[in-house]
Formats: C-alpha cells, structure tokens, sequence
C-alpha cells in the first residue's frame, strides 16, 4: 500500500493508506504513529473514554420501503427513487449524495473542493430518459458544480418534463444540502438539459477492435495526471483509472479499466461515471484546468462495461467526440460532443457551503404577542427586591410570587460592577430552593454594551438553570410597566418593552447586502491582529497576506516572538510578500497599546484592526467568581473599548472583533466568555450606528485547534452545542465568512454552521430554543387533556407493580443520562456506576437534572447527580418524590446464634512472584514444581549495577542477584476503575493489586461486579507492609494531594468497597505475618 500520491502527500493519505493496510491484517504500531501529535489535535473516540464497543466505519447509505410512500425505487447508485408528474406526463426522481455513501466520489476534486463530476451528471440523464423512453442525451450542459462536503450530505431531484411536439423533453438537476428542509434555503440548479428518443440520432460507425491502434504513439500516463494536478485537478484512486494512451495525428485514444472493488457495481450503471471521466482525462493537451461543461449526442448501445477503449477526435467546434468500444471492441455508444470550460476555484464556494445565506445570520426582535397569556399571571405584577439578600429572603418563604423583580439598570457603575452584581443576584436566586417562581432581570438599553455583557451572563445561566430566570430590556414608559405582567406570562426567556410594546429576539439569516458599499483593504497599510499568534490570528494572517494582498502585518500576543512556531509564522508570510512584526503586549492595558500604535510607521498608516484575542475560564455560574469574570473581560471587553477609543479618528477601512455565539445563545458553563462577547456584539453595533466601521463576528466552533479549545473532547463540544444545533467550521468555510463579514453592512453577525433538520427532529425530545424559532419554528401545540407530565407518570408508576416501577424510572434515567452523554442507547449506563464514572462533570449533570425537570415535572436541585450518585440511587430518590418513600425496610431481627457451618470458597484470584496472574498459573507452578525466583525486575527504578555487592556486610547492597518478584508491578488499568493517573502515581501497589483481583473473583464466581452496589458485603483485608510511604517522602506536587489515601491501610479495604459499593464492613487487618489469617 502506497502512502504517497501525486498531490495526495499529506497525513490524511498516510493515515488513509495505514488503515486500509491495517484492515488487511498489516500491524500497524498507532502508538508511535500519534506519538508526537498535541492533544487538542489528536482524534476523540467516537463518544466518550469510558463505553467500550467496537468502532469500524460503517457506510451511511440507508436503503428504505420508497413504495409505502408512493414512491417507485430507482435500482440505481445514485438515484433512490422516481415518481410520475401528474398533468405534465414528467417524472421526478430523488436521491441524496454524502461521500459516506458514495466514498469514491471524494477522489474527484477541483480546487481541493470534491466536486460531482460531469460523467455523473451524464448517467443521471440516461437512466432518467430510461425511464421516459428517451433513449439519447440531445444536450446536456452542467451550471454550476455540486459541491460535497464531509459530513453534509445533499438531496438530489433529476425532473423530466413532459414530451414537446417533437419527443424531446427538458430535464434539470437541482440539489440543496441537509438541513435545509424548510428553513428558507434556495435549491441551486446544477444542469439542463435535453433528452431525445434515440430514432432521432444516427450513431456513428465505431471500429475499435483493432487494439492498441495501428500508427498510434504511446502516451505517458504519469504525466498525464501530472498535468492534471497542475490544472488544479484532485484525481484520487478511485479515478485514476487510465491503463493506457495514444495519440494519431488529432486524435487521442485511451484505454481505461475499472478497479477491482468497483467492478461489481458496473451492472447497476448504464455508464459507470468513473470511466467516461477518465477517458475524459486523456485529453489534456487540450486543456488540463478545463472541466467537461457540455455533452451532446450522448448515445449509449450497451451498460455494464468495467472498461472501455475509447477515440478522442476534435469536431471543429471548440469540442471532442467520443468513441466508445468495450474491452473486446464491441460497441457501447459515443458523445457527439463535450465541450470544457476553466472553472475558477472561487466558484466552487457556494456549493462547498461557505455561501453566507448558509452560515451568517443575525439577530432580529419581533412583536410578542401578548393576548394569549394566562390571566392569572397577566395581572401579577412581579413584586421589587432590591439587593441580592432580600432575593436569598424571598426564595426561602414558603409562598413565593411567580415573578421576584431586580433592576440592574446603572451602567455608571461599569462593566465590572454591574457584570459582578448580576451574578450576584444570579447565584442568591439559584441558591435558594426552586419554587416555581422566576428571577425577572430588568435592564434599560439592550443596546448598552455594558447592559448586553449583563443579558450575555444571563443567557449563560438561563441554558444552565432554565424557567427560573427572565431578562427585561424596558424603558420607563407607563404603557410599558403596565405591559409587563403579561409579557412575562407568556414564559418568553427574553423580553424587550419600549413604548408599550413588546418584542423577543430571533435568529435569522444575515440579508445580502449586494448594495452595500465595501471599502477593500489598503495593500499599503497596516492590519493589526491581537491574539495574532494564536490558531486563528495565525490563519487569518495568512488569509490576509494571500487573498486580500495585505502587505504589512502587526501580530500583538501575550506572548509575541516567544511564541511557539513564529519564526517559521513569519517566514511563511514574507513568503507571500507581507512584512510582518510580531510584539508581545498587554491589550488590555490602554499605554501599552497607545504606545503600539504610535510605533506603526507613517507611510505604512493603520487601515483596519481585527480582535481575535480571548481566553476561556469556564465554571458553572454558580462557581462563577467576579475574579473569574475579570479574566476574561479583560483581553476580550477591555482590550475592545481601548482600540475602539484609541481608533476611532483614524480612517479605517475594517474594525473587526471575534465574537462568539456563546454571547448571542448563552452557552452553559460560559458564564463570563458570553458576557464579554455580548458586549463586543454591542460595541460593533454602537460604533455602527456612529458611522464607524465595525463588524463583530459571532463565531460557532471552529473545526480548528487552539490553545481556548485544547482541552475540550468532541463530547465536550457535542455537550456545549447541542442545544444550538451548532457543527464545527472548517478554515475554508470560516475564512468565506470572514470575507462575507467585511462586505456587510450589518454590524454584528452569527458565524456558525447550524444543523436545522437535526434540531426539528429531536424537537420532541429536546424542545428548540425560542432564539431559534424563526429558523426552526415550533410545531402545533397537541390538543391534550390538562394532564402534567408528573400526573401521567405517576398514574403510570401507579398501576404497575414495585418491580415494574423501578424498571420504568431506571429506564427514564438511563435514557436521558445516554441523551446528554451521547450514546446511541442506553445499553453502556449502567445502573450500578457512579455518574462521575460514567463521564459526567458538573455542566452534564446540570443538563441531565434539566431534562429530568422536563420529564417529571419535579424541580429537582442541581445538585442532583452529587446527592444521588448513581442510576440506581437516583432511581430511588426519584420515586420517593413522585411517589413517597418507599414501604419501610422490614424491622430488624434479633442476631441468630453463631453458626460453626464451613464457608465455601466458590472463587479465588491471586497474583504472586513467577509469573503467576491466575489460579490457573499457580496450579501450573505448583504442579510442575516451578521455581519463582528470578533476576530483579528492571522497571522498578533501580540502579541493579550499584545494588549488588558480593559483601553480604556491605551496607545499602544485596550479595545476592535474585528474589522473588512480582511481574508488571507497575502495571494498572486507572481508567477502568475511574482514577486518575496522578492519583495512581500515588497509591500503593497493594492497592492496585487488590482492586484488581477483588473485581476479578467476582467474576470468576459468576456475578457481574457492577451489580453489587447497595449489597450488604463485607471486606476484610489483610495488609501487612506500607513500604511505598517511606518512597513517597518527596513527590511531585501534582501528586501531592493523593499521598495520604495513596498509603493509608484504611484505604486499602474502603476503595475495594467505593468502587464495588458495598454497604457492609471493610477493615484492614495488620497482625504481621497472621493478617490475611485474621482477616479471613
């Protein structure tokens, strides 16, 4: 297997060729492969560490019943389905294309963008004139490329329109990608063309059986995909299928086959796609860059051929006809013409999915209607608390009113202190028990960028805790606070009021701003990058270099020249004709930047700033800190204010900032990062209303590693996102909308890539944001009986007997518990584990007590998962809330006498000196009277040439060479039972060992260990020697707080009984030599 390809020769294509030997039994050491690869680079497991299931990709075509629908299959690769036009004797046929269902199409690509290829758009027209009798391709010409991205798939409709006077029918291939159902994308028209019944063309004679042909010169075929690679052609494996070339005079003629494991499919096409494209390959002479665009005369006399010998002949017209004859010269058809054309790369951007309708959006507030409200709540004016203490005082009465009003409405105590004061209203109110009532948040100008980093801080801890918290923006209008109860009634999160009127925000898509006026950006001056050594501030400094021709490059970090990677930064950038100086500097600190500023030469002038930096400090909002807050306020809010102040009299061309959907949505656990890009999205939206250029770009994640995002998994970013519907950006898609972003006028925008089809299908089960409803619009309201979901549950749980009733909340839980961690189903949770164990930290804890809420209609505290540890437990606490506690235990009964009946051992596991890991080996050494003795073991840390000394007198030496050892002493599987590697650093080997010989001998007695929690189970253990304390003296410091439970004998039994959750006794015994005696 090769693992280089012409114009294939990066990791993608080595890991690509390791694999495909690997799955034909080649063994491949991964570990040293992925040796030297960053964290934040190198590929997550499916889901998460601790569900282990086999992993192999599977293809994602699904095949269904088409007939139930109305539906005719295709029995076609790339078509699904077909249906009859009525009233216009026309036929549509659908399909949808992913490069997980057709893997070979990612072989064919144009400007590194996989591309359909023109062949395909050919078979498509003959099996849809198939079907209307319709036997020739008159014309054919291709508009626009369908683009394939990884990950997306498109849906495909070929139509046929009825039979003009003459027979011939209009056919168009239109396509749109996943996720666009009804959300307002357009279809894009990909090609037109004609079909004819084939009485209406005479096919030329063909005569290819004469092979190789006689006077023809060999063609170097190497060089001809050389030249096609050069054209800026990707032709992959799959097809580079051309055995053979000849040129005669004008003509080319070329002998392509099929690889094997694409042969099998042949019969299924009337024309295999990869052939006519190869074939098509053969005439670069006349154009290596040029993409067929137009077909005509397309006829076809046989399908199925694996290969084909084919005449390449100019027609006089700018064009080539083609001669088609099988392996053995028979004829299979001809193309009277195929005519090519260049296609430039940036036209390819649209079908790649970088178009800004796709991924840019905005945020827009329309009128809340307000007559629906309940009539109860629309006449409760919420009652005014005035400090966090009086909040603590309301939450804890017993008869709290639905709505408890706080006013944060002075922006003269600045960011700090108002940010700092919301969360302290915040915390006092999440503190306090859930009572059904809300928080109401009121707030005077949303547009205040100091009040908008309060609504992002807000929106952070609403997705963590919602219905108990609300944010108002209203002025001081009458009509407005009259309005204000029955706004709040209708449990919209987010709520402006001005004039009397109410409004909610939502998200649509970004108009084009076609009109707008763009001023591009001046070679000649200087663009200035803060966080410019960072993965993004690098990437967009190599996109301004190479697409916009900046040539002078000002790249601001903490760290500057010091930073890893920016020599080599640098030297690419000269490359491209920039000068580039790299400085480290505080930019929140106003001097440092003023002084930045000053040192940028006259005749290079400032013409645009982009504010890329930030840092993540990430928490719970109740863990939240004003310290915390401030660490990121200041390299993303500050750092904003001063290069706004110190820039806007300077003529500008570009004012951008890196914003984050975590301000506009409010992710969970982000807290203090969605307050500060609130407030830049509001300081763009100020500075635009000023006449300033300004755009704030609210990034989703970037598909791109960075320091910010190092230490999140793909399951963390799934958790972060989920509710969002958000995917990962790649560069090529990011810098589009980077691009899309400078052109328009508006100054604050969403970047991200949101999977609107994947949030209507699990709407049901994890209802869509209001944010988002102008996108994904809420469904019918379902006319049902007044019945709660609590009611209905437990009249559930009630007519079931005790044994049913567990099952039915177990499940509810493990259910709901696999939703947030990402699991296909709920087969890996088990009942038994510890939530920890299983992968959950705080914000999935908080996420899964969301869901909880929502299914029963409880207001369980957050708390939840910590009080309540595993499935199981909280299985049980969930009864006795729906249900009361459970029927008292049994009264004890009295001791019975002591019993003299033996014990019967029904299973034993051991390791010992020898090699010994089972019982089975002891027997065996036992047995066959083997010996334990060995050399000392060299992973222990020893110096073996100093330890031996021939001098039994010799202090601090052994005169002997030899002793009875433990093999792999060292060795210990921590993430099976949940324990860090620090913490394993530091525990006795004794520990180790017994953790795992105790879970082994259950085994062996037949019982599943993870069913054993709650079991009234005893240990006793015998331990004798705590040599590892004297060796844990000096300790490195991340190993320092684990040294105590590491060595302590007491620990030894109460880990085997934490991890197994056994409620009886567990005592070390240390009697010398008769421990294990004692303890048995």
């Amino acid at each position: 297997t090769g693992t280089l390809r012409r114009d294939q020769g990066d990791m993608r294509r080595v890991l690509t060729s390791l694999a495909e030997a690997y799955v034909h039994g080649v063994p491949v050491d991964w570990t040293a492969l992925f040796d030297d690869i960053p964290a934040h680079a190198a590929p997550d497991l499916p889901t998460y560490a601790f569900q282990r299931q086999h992993y192999w990709l599977k293809s994602g075509r699904r095949t269904g019943e088409v007939t139930a629908v109305g539906l005719a299959g295709a029995q076609h690769p790339l078509l699904g389905a077909w249906v009859e036009l009525p009233d216009m004797d026309g036929v549509l046929f659908t399909s949808r294309l992913s490069l997980s269902t057709h893997p070979w199409l990612a072989d064919h690509t144009v400007a590194g963008a996989v591309v359909l290829p023109g062949s395909a758009f050919v078979e498509l027209a003959v099996r849809a004139g198939d079907e209307v009798g319709c036997g020739v391709v008159d014309e054919l010409l291709i508009e626009a490329p369908l683009v394939l991205m990884e990950g997306m798939s498109v849906q495909l409709q070929v139509v046929v329109d009825g039979a003009d006077d003459s027979g011939r029918r209009r056919l168009t291939v239109h396509s749109r990608r996943q996720g666009h159902g009804s959300d307002g994308a357009d279809w894009t028209r990909h090609a037109t063309g004609t079909l004819a019944q084939a009485a209406t063309t005479t096919a030329p004679e063909i005569d290819l059986a004469s092979w190789p042909p006689n006077g023809a010169t060999p063609i170097d075929v190497d060089q001809v995909y050389e030249e096609l690679v050069r054209g800026g052609r990707g032709i992959g494996p799959a097809f580079r299928v051309l055995r053979s070339a000849w040129t005669r005079g004008a003509d080319v003629f070329a002998e392509v086959e099929l690889a094997d494991d694409q042969q099998p499919d042949t019969t299924r096409y009337a024309l295999h796609p990869v052939l006519l494209e190869a074939v098509c390959h053969a005439d670069t002479h006349r154009g290596a860059s040029a993409l067929p665009a137009t077909y005509r005369a397309v006829s076809l006399s046989a399908t199925g051929a694996s290969a084909l010998r084919a005449r390449i002949s100019p027609n006089g017209q700018g064009g080539v006809t083609l001669e088609l004859a099988d392996s053995a010269g028979g004829v299979v058809g001809s193309v009277g013409s195929v005519t090519s054309r260049p296609l430039p790369a940036e036209g390819l951007a649209s079908g790649a999915g970088t178009a800004p309708h796709d991924a840019l959006f905005q945020v827009e507030w329309f009128p809340l209607p307000v007559v629906s409200a309940a009539p109860a709540l629309a006449t409760s004016d919420p009652v005014m608390v005035a400090s966090p203490a009086e909040v603590t005082t309301f939450a804890a009465q017993g008869n709290v009113p639905p709505f408890v009003r706080a006013e944060l409405t002075d922006t003269t105590l600045g960011l700090r202190a108002l940010t700092s004061q919301a969360l302290e209203w915040v915390q006092a109110w999440l503190a306090a028990p859930d009572s059904g009532s809300r928080l109401v948040i009121v707030a005077r100008e949303i547009t205040d960028p100091i009040c908008a980093a309060v609504w992002g801080l807000v929106r952070s801890a609403q997705s963590e805790a919602p219905d108990r918290l609300v944010l108002v923006a209203m002025d001081e209008d009458d009509a407005s606070r009259a309005l204000l109860p029955a706004a709040l009634a209708t449990g919209e999160p987010q709520i402006a009021i001005n004039a009397g009127v109410a409004s909610v925000p939502r998200l649509v898509r970004a108009a084009p701003d076609e009109e707008a006026p763009h001023r591009p950006l001046d070679p000649a001056g200087t663009v200035l990058i803060t966080g410019g050594t960072g993965a993004l501030g690098r990437l967009l400094a190599r996109h301004l270099a190479a697409e916009h021709g900046v040539r002078n490059l000002l790249l601001v970090s903490r760290r500057g020249p010091a930073a890893e990677g920016v020599a080599e930064l640098e030297s690419e950038l000269t490359a491209l004709g920039a000068s580039v100086r790299t400085v480290a500097r505080d930019i929140g600190d106003r001097t440092a930047v003023a002084d930045l500023l000053d040192s940028i030469p006259a005749d290079a002038p400032l013409t645009a700033v982009v504010h890329t930096a930030g840092v993540l400090d990430d928490g719970m909002v109740t863990a939240m800190t004003p310290g915390r807050l401030d660490t990121v306020l200041h390299p993303k809010a500050d750092a904003a204010v001063i290069l706004h102040e110190l820039t806007c009299d300077m003529d500008l061309a570009a004012f951008v900032m890196f914003s984050s959907a975590a301000g506009v949505f409010g992710n969970p656990g982000q807290a203090n990062y969605a307050a500060a890009n609130a407030f830049l999205d509001a300081l763009a939206e100020r500075r635009g209303a000023a006449g300033l250029p300004a755009t704030a770009l609210a990034w989703g994640h970037w598909a791109l590693g960075s320091e910010m995002t190092a230490h999140l998994t793909t399951s963390d970013l799934r958790q972060h996102t989920r509710r969002f519907g958000m995917t990962s950006l790649s560069e090529e898609t990011g810098l589009a909308l980077f691009d899309a972003g400078l052109r328009s006028a508006t100054p604050a925008l969403v970047a991200a890539r949101l999977d609107l089809a994947g949030l209507r299908a699990d709407a049901a089960a994890t209802p869509v944001v209001p944010l988002l409803h102008k996108l994904v619009p809420p469904g019918r309201r379902v006319v049902s009986p007044t019945v709660s979901p609590r009611t209905d549950l437990v009249r559930r749980l009630e007519s079931s007997d005790p044994a049913e009733r567990e099952r039915t909340l177990l499940d509810l839980v493990t259910h709901h518990a696999a939703q947030v961690l990402g699991h296909s189903s709920a087969e890996g949770i088990a009942a038994r584990r510890a939530f920890r164990e299983l992968g959950f930290d705080s914000l999935t804890s908080v996420e899964l007590r969301n869901r909880l809420n929502a299914a029963t209609a409880l207001r369980l505290p957050s708390t939840l998962l910590y009080d309540h540890p595993s499935p199981l437990a909280l299985t049980r606490h969930l009864h006795a809330e729906l249900l009361g506690a459970p029927s008292a235990p049994a009264a004890p009964q009295p001791a019975g006498e002591a019993s003299d009946d033996g014990i019967a051992i029904v299973a034993m596991s051991c390791r010992f000196p020898g090699g010994v890991s089972s019982p089975e080996d002891f027997w065996r050494l036992i047995s066959e009277g083997g010996d334990a003795v060995g050399d000392f073991p060299d992973d222990r840390g020893w110096d073996l040439s100093a330890l031996y000394d021939s001098d039994p007198d010799h202090p601090g030496t052994s005169y002997v060479r030899h002793g009875a050892f433990l093999p792999d002493a060292a060795g210990f599987d921590a993430e099976f039972f949940g324990i860090s590697p620090r913490e394993a650093l530091a525990m006795d080997p004794q520990q180790r060992l017994l953790l795992e010989t105790s879970w082994e001998v259950f085994e062996r007695a037949g019982i599943d260990p993870t069913t054993l929690g709650g079991s009234a189970i005893g240990v006793f253990t015998g331990m004798n020697t705590q040599d590892y304390a004297i060796r844990l003296r000096h300790v490195p410091h991340e190993v320092e707080g684990h040294r105590i439970t590491g060595v302590s004998a007491a620990v030894l039994s109460g880990r085997v009984a934490y991890t197994l959750g056994l409620e009886g006794p567990a005592v070390t015994v240390d009697t010398a030599c008769s421990s294990s005696l004692v303890a048995l």
